[in-house]
């Protein structure tokens, strides 16, 4: 049994010296690190990506200005339209019997007018007789005083009349524009995108605090825009004529192109977050028209063009806007920058240890600062600021190589090197993100493939 025991034990410590000696001489060899090579590339594309959604350049609510009942609701989604078509018609009755009534009105007010007319043509032959009668004191001067204010009651009620005349028919022109608004039509030629009532309902106008019944929307779909959100931070990037490239989740396999014509004055807050409406104006794709027309059928007068007939209002949108570009330049991966202080990359560059920040704070190391008058501070010299610098470890036979490098344009995956010793076909060290923080200058490094897990070092 004892010797079963010392066996196991044996054999366990063999496993685990065989073990530490593997690592070890692993780490002879170096540390494993993910390496992409520097290359030139034709162009590199700085872009802005926002998302929102597809909206028509010109729309219209069409809204009643009138309240009544809908009788008669001639369109549907998606019908195409003209300019002066009826598109819905309200119940007219009620201002029909309206227009009648005040059309009564104005007659009956005529008839009075010429009734009193009559009656001050006789108040004045009357005036005038009495006037030449008591010229030959034939007739007292209270005759002639009490004919004299039977022509002038006449002659006001006359101008009374007149102006209630001009007053019926305000209003009669008043209620015979109330009954022509009963019939809804078209303001512009378009297509009907959206219907919110059925016959039958009944419509409210707007007011101050109620915006009224939107009975359906017309858009002019000739130009369409997407309109997306752009984060306040990169606003000031994106400027009017910019290109962009547009996707539709619902048309994956379909890409727009735009450009940029309208940028928003003022943010909205979207989550605490302020951002900005841009508007894309898309223009019809190469070969869109036949791919489109197979998908949505067009009249024969639609003005709608045929590579976005495919398009809906408010279809979910994503934009890259173009913001600038560079040709034929130096590019690495993003993760391949790293920044570092500029007193810690030269110690790395001596082989010293980084220098750690004070533990003292700001407020320590200010009073700690040379001061005017004494020692070093005589000079009236600041101290030099420890600024920032870029840098990237190059694989330079086997060995991790601080090189200090200018950055310009990046995209989404490369950044620009503008200026420093780097070499198209150079390898830089990308990754792991931890073990490259940790590496030291001219450090024995391994190349790991693509495929390879390597563990994240603490």
């Amino acid at each position: 049994m004892k010797k079963v025991i010392i066996g196991l034990v044996v054999g366990v410590a063999i496993v685990a010296m065989v073990v530490v000696s593997v690592r070890t001489a692993a780490g002879r060899r170096g540390t494993k690190v993910y390496e992409e090579e520097a290359k030139k590339v034709e162009s590199l594309i700085t872009t802005v990506k926002a998302s929102g959604e597809i909206q028509p350049r010109v729309y219209v609510n069409i809204s009643s200005q009138v309240m009544g009942e809908i009788i008669e609701l001639r369109v549907e989604e998606g019908d195409h339209v003209r300019k002066g078509e009826i598109l819905v018609q309200l119940d007219p009755e009620q201002y029909r019997s309206g227009v009648e009534r005040l059309e009564a009105n104005l007659r009956l007010a005529r008839i009075n007018l010429e009734q009193e007319r009559t009656s001050q043509a006789t108040y004045e032959s009357i005036l005038k007789r009495q006037s030449a009668l008591s010229k030959q004191s034939i007739v007292s001067a209270e005759s002639l005083e009490a004919a004299q204010l039977q022509f002038d009651r006449s002659r006001h009620q006359v101008r009374a009349l007149e102006e209630q005349i001009r007053q019926a028919e305000a209003d009669l022109t008043k209620a015979r524009d109330e009954l022509a608004k009963t019939t809804l039509k078209a303001p512009m030629d378009g297509l009907v995108t959206r219907v919110n009532a059925k016959v039958g309902e009944q419509v409210i106008i707007g007011t101050m605090n109620n915006p009224g019944t939107v009975i359906l929307v017309l858009s002019d779909m000739s130009e369409l825009l997407a309109e997306v959100k752009v984060d306040e931070t990169e606003v000031a990037r994106v400027a009017a004529g910019d290109t962009a490239i547009v996707n539709v989740d619902a048309l994956e396999d379909r890409r727009f192109e735009g450009v940029v014509t309208e940028i928003a004055h003022s943010a909205f807050k979207d989550r605490d977050v302020s951002r900005f409406v841009v508007k894309v104006s898309l223009t019809d794709p190469p070969g869109g028209e036949e791919q489109a027309r197979t998908e949505v059928p067009l009249p024969a007068s639609s003005k709608i063009p045929g590579g976005l007939a495919a398009l809906r209002p408010g279809m979910s949108a994503h934009a890259s806007i173009k913001v600038a570009r560079r040709d034929h330049v130096l590019v690495v991966p993003l993760q391949a920058v790293l920044t570092k202080k500029r007193s810690e990359v030269e110690a790395l560059l001596k082989g010293e240890e980084p220098p750690k920040p004070s533990d003292a704070g700001p407020i320590a190391a200010e009073e700690a600062a040379p001061t005017e008058g004494t020692g070093a501070g005589e000079t009236g010299n600041p101290p030099a600021q420890d600024e920032e610098v870029e840098m990237v470890f190059v694989d330079r036979d086997g060995k991790a190589v601080i090189e200090k490098v200018k950055t310009g344009l990046s995209d989404e995956f490369n950044v620009e090197i503008v200026d420093g010793a780097l070499q198209p076909g150079d390898k830089v060290v990308i990754g792991p993100y931890r073990t490259v923080k940790k590496l030291k200058h001219q450090e024995a490094i391994v190349r790991a493939e693509k495929d390879e897990d390597l563990k994240e070092e603490d």
